[in-house]
């Protein structure tokens, strides 16, 4: 009886060394596989399942991979449509400014700073026509 104890004993020690050893190979895999992906791949994923778009595309902008090219021009379109959107606003009221919520003119802002694209496009009729609330 003694021996059969001592034997169960050593199986347990023997099955936590491996189950520690388990334990330490699936942590220094997951530090591997997600301390080597870019800065701005995590900023684009965050802003992406936040829904921000124009925060996404102002990412982009210095974003040179190639796993979120789609995600970035998706995000793009969508936040070059959101700027027409509002620019479009001023056919109602060709003397006044337009009034734009301060973070969404902040992001606006910093997207047309950073996307040359846009930037060329439409960055001087922001300006001008733009103002904080």
């Amino acid at each position: 009886m003694i021996i059969r104890y001592f034997k169960f004993q050593k199986f347990l020690v023997s099955n936590y060394s491996f189950s520690k050893f388990i334990t330490y190979f699936f942590i220094i895999l997951f530090l591997i596989t997600n301390c080597n992906k870019d800065p701005l791949e995590k900023e684009i994923y965050g802003a992406l399942s936040e829904g921000d778009y124009i925060k996404a595309a102002t990412f982009c902008a210095g974003y040179k991979g190639v796993d979120y090219k789609d995600k970035c021009l998706e995000a793009k379109n969508i936040s070059e449509d959101e700027i027409i959107s509002i620019l479009s606003q001023k056919k109602d009221f060709p003397f006044m400014k337009l009034f734009i919520q301060s973070d969404k003119d902040e992001k606006i802002r910093e997207l047309l700073k950073k996307d040359i694209y846009l930037g060329v496009k439409y960055r001087i009729i922001w300006n001008e026509i733009s103002e904080k609330k």
